[in-house]
């Protein structure tokens, strides 16, 4: 057993399927070259889209903590769907005035 290793070499790249970013995705490579060979607006509107979002990094830290948690593929996706769905469930506020707490209704009345 190899311990001296990189985390590179743990991945199996030849079954990671790779995505396109979304911005890029419906541009093809000629056109996405002319973007970057030319000074034009639409490069520089690119550069301005907002990619790493509080969404973004959500997710990342829910799928950190259920690598910490499980091994296993099937138990990690699991994880990540159980964690999801009752989510889900939860209520949201957009604001902190929204949260009403059950103990201080029942004082009220």
């Amino acid at each position: 057993m190899l311990l001296n290793h990189s985390s590179i070499e743990i991945i199996n790249w030849k079954s990671c399927v790779v995505y396109p970013p979304p911005m890029l995705r419906d541009l093809s490579e000629d056109v996405i070259k002319s973007l970057i060979n030319s000074d034009t607006t639409p490069i520089r509107e690119i550069q301005k889209f907002p990619c790493h979002t509080q969404a973004v990094e959500r997710c990342i830290k829910l799928v950190t903590k259920a690598l910490n948690k499980v091994c296993g593929h099937d138990a990690r996706d699991g994880s990540i769907r159980a964690t999801l769905k009752s989510r889900s469930v939860m209520p949201n506020f957009s604001k902190t005035s929204d949260f009403k707490c059950v103990i201080d209704i029942k004082k009220k009345k």
